[in-house]
């Protein structure tokens, strides 16, 4: 048998069955951590009922997973396909033994410090994913389309697994004093083996069968570079014929032939997050199983989904028709009415018959999908990416906060959150200390890793410090917006000191040996002994001043919970039953935070519609897509200087009372006015010179601080301290999620920028005579 390149394939196929076995095992430790999770979401539900766990945690893990995803597919064809898939499962082990420790070291308590936890470590097994399912799928699919059902299988496998030793645990440790904190620390010891052993296989065995060199030679001769790693661990060296490589498409034009492949990838799994594992432990009512019913569910599904993964293996049943693939992918989208009518009037039996045809189509509509669309092409296969990896951390702590923000110790909230910005930027040093300015994959995950530490760093303090001068300064109004204005004055400080501090080491180091990262180093020590500065004068000295003491004693005594320890700190001792009693009698009931946001919907969408905006636009738009002027690579760096100016001046201007918009329609339309920019920035950067984008980046900055203080400081009138609290929390919620779609949409600015580059370039050769036809 003979393949392209006129390489022939081994006759016998050594090693193949053992390749399929370690395939299998692969896609078993490619989802057990995540199926873990899942599948012991009774345990969490008992541990966390405020909490939604099993909803949250699956939106915690998704964000993590699509980002790494798409950082990983946008750089796929240069990354080392070995090094991406041993970090991805060593991520997981290492995420299921610390869910392990987490739970030992709190005695099984609940609360949200563990919570928190069990978030952080659900968002190492996104990142972990991200590594692994595409880049397994990646390296399978220069093999056998075999290899990649037998992948798939292993997916399924976890989930059916875990669901049965999930009931095996459950059964067993019923009657046992914790017996379902037993049976779930066995199950993640087991997840944890299992992911350690995939370390194993896949570095010490998967590369030196025959069968696995023969097609990852095929590959690097096909001009893949994602392979050369492997194939020196299979004891195989080459050499590159860089004239002999065949063009390739690029990622664009794959997804434009393939667009129905991956919709039909997206709408599977579209429709069954939306039903698994949510619907099925919250939504299904009481019935004869009791407790154990969302167990025999999420069962019934696993196994289904097992099963039918091997269905496609029978010719007669698998579709590979494009058209008939979409047409059974939109059916499924009959589940919704069906689900939702079997939970509102059957039995239990329809359930389960209706969560096992859920199961089925998952599985064997996702092994068709991906054993046809790779076939009949070639088989092989940072401003942006920072923004969108801190975003998440900091939307889901701040919405965990805002949630429980009435019984939030504020001063810890705070402390945790300064100190975390510290460690982060002393880990930063560190970090490169260790890897000598080196770079590399390894490098870079643990730069995402830190920035997700500033994420939740960030919603700590931010949401933390507003909260706190609107629940404590609440009768005075103009101490409140003096000190808001204030607080938000020093974060536009923040960007204007950094990018003025970059500016400077840039010339100092420019010419030095190394100039560029010494200037950094010195950057991340000030920014280091600035968060230290925070942490002592907050913890120290800002509770003793007078006026601080006064207005906390003011807020508790009217009933704020959140600054019980302020007055403490300061040597304020107030006696609790006293405070309860005058509590009760005087205190009116609070806003739910429902109420609340309904009232303020404007700010709440004039915010999010403000930082929308600005972060589509800023800092990835500057850094990456204005151009090369006469500023070199200066020009990005005086672009951000200016902004940040701007932006700090500009939160000092709502202070002269007559240039302060205080109208709610006012402020809709200043804010809508802003969208602007969006054609403004598009066109300034194709035809116009760098002063006329610098003037825009001004009025972007300068738009930016102004709105945001006018919004912040006037949404709060009129509520009581701890409505202002959890008013605070709202408004910075919504100012996070606005920053996390922006950043997301300040991708669309590369959407055929190569094109328009390539064609810039023809022009430029055909006026030279340069262009050779």
């Amino acid at each position: 048998m003979t393949e392209g390149n006129g390489i022939k394939a081994p006759e016998k196929l050594e090693g193949y069955f053992k390749a399929m076995a370690i395939c299998w095992l692969l896609g078993l430790g490619s989802l057990v951590a995540w199926n873990s999770v899942l599948t012991i979401g009774d345990y969490y539900g008992v541990l966390f009922p405020n909490y939604h766990p099993s909803r949250v945690l699956t939106l915690v893990y998704q964000p993590f997973a699509f980002i790494s995803m798409g950082i990983l597919a946008y750089k796929e064809a240069t990354v080392n396909t070995r090094k991406r898939i041993l970090v991805g499962y060593t991520l997981f082990f290492i995420g299921t033994l610390m869910m392990i420790v987490v739970d030992l070291s709190t005695s099984g308590h609940g609360g949200i410090g563990p919570y928190i936890g069990i978030c952080a470590m659900v968002g190492v097994f996104g990142v972990a994913d991200g590594h692994v399912q595409g880049g397994v799928i990646g390296d399978l699919s220069l093999m056998r389309p075999e290899f990649i059902q037998s992948f798939f299988a292993g997916l399924a496998a976890s989930g059916a697994l875990t669901s049965a030793l999930r009931l095996i645990t459950r059964a067993a440790f019923e009657k046992y004093h914790n017996g379902l904190r037993k049976g779930t620390i066995m199950f993640l010891a087991l997840s944890t083996f299992i992911e350690f052993l995939c370390i194993f296989l896949y570095a010490m065995y998967f590369s030196k069968l025959p069968i696995v060199k023969h097609y990852r030679s095929k590959a690097a001769s096909e001009g893949s570079k994602t392979v050369m790693a492997d194939l020196a661990a299979g004891g195989i060296q080459t050499q590159l014929d860089i004239e002999a490589i065949p063009q390739r498409l690029t990622t664009k034009q794959l997804f434009i032939q393939n667009y129905d492949y991956a919709l039909g990838v997206f709408l599977i799994y579209a429709l069954t997050l939306s039903i698994f594992p949510g619907f099925l432990f919250e939504n299904t009512g009481e019935h004869k199983l009791g407790t154990w019913y969302p167990l025999v569910l999420i069962a019934m599904y696993n196994v289904l989904d097992l099963i039918s993964r091997y269905t496609p293996l029978i010719p007669c049943l698998k579709i590979e028709n494009r058209k008939g693939l979409m047409i059974a992918i939109g059916l499924r989208f009959l589940f919704v009415p069906a689900f939702y009518f079997t939970a509102k009037y059957a039995d239990q039996g329809w359930m389960i018959l209706l969560t096992s045809l859920l199961g089925f189509t998952n599985g064997h509509l996702t092994v068709c999908l991906m054993t046809v669309a790779p076939k009949g092409y070639m088989e092989y296969h940072p401003s942006r990416v920072l923004t969108c990896v801190y975003q998440p951390f900091a939307l889901a702590t701040l919405a965990i906060f805002s949630y429980k923000e009435a019984e939030i110790n504020t001063r810890r909230r705070i402390l945790v959150g300064y100190t975390l910005f510290f460690i982060g930027t002393l880990m930063l040093i560190i970090v490169d200390l260790v890897t000598s300015g080196a770079g590399g994959n390894g490098y870079f995950i643990s730069i995402c890793a830190i920035v997700g530490g500033f994420g939740v760093a960030g919603a700590h303090v931010e949401g933390g410090v507003v909260e706190h001068i609107l629940s404590n300064f609440f009768s005075s109004n103009a101490y409140r917006i003096l000190l808001l204005q204030s607080f938000f004055a020093g974060l536009g400080a923040a960007g204007a000191f950094t990018s003025a501090l970059r500016l400077v080491t840039k010339a100092a180091f420019e010419k030095h040996d190394k100039g560029l990262r010494k200037g950094a180093m010195l950057f991340l020590g000030v920014s280091a002994f600035i968060e230290l500065l925070c942490v002592l004068s907050y913890a120290i000295y800002f509770p003793r001043l007078p006026i601080v003491k006064y207005y906390r004693s003011k807020a508790a005594s009217e009933g704020s919970k959140t600054v019980s320890a302020d007055p403490a700190a300061a040597g304020i001792q107030e006696q609790a039953s006293d405070v309860e009693v005058k509590n009760d009698a005087n205190r009116p009931d609070r806003l739910r935070n429902k109420q609340l946001f309904m009232q303020n919907i404007d700010y709440s969408l004039d915010l999010f519609l403000i930082y929308v905006l600005t972060s589509a636009i800023f800092p990835g738009f500057l850094f990456e897509d204005t151009g090369e002027h006469q500023l070199g690579s200066w020009y990005p760096l005086v672009l951000v200087a200016i902004f940040n100016l701007l932006d700090w001046i500009s939160r000092y201007i709502p202070v002269v009372q007559f240039l302060k918009i205080e109208s709610r329609k006012g402020l809709m339309i200043a804010t809508l006015a802003r969208f602007l920019f969006g054609p403004a920035f598009y066109l300034t950067a194709k035809y116009g010179d760098q002063g006329w984008m610098i003037m825009l980046t001004s009025v972007l900055g300068l738009t930016n601080g102004y709105l945001s203080v006018c919004v912040m400081t006037v949404a709060p009138r009129g509520y009581m301290g701890p409505e202002q609290n959890a008013l605070g929390n709202i408004l910075v919620l919504c100012l996070l999620s606005g920053i996390f779609v922006g950043g997301c949409l300040n991708w669309l600015w590369l959407i055929g920028k190569d094109t328009h580059q390539k064609v810039q370039l023809v022009k430029k050769q055909f006026g030279t005579g340069q262009l050779n036809v």
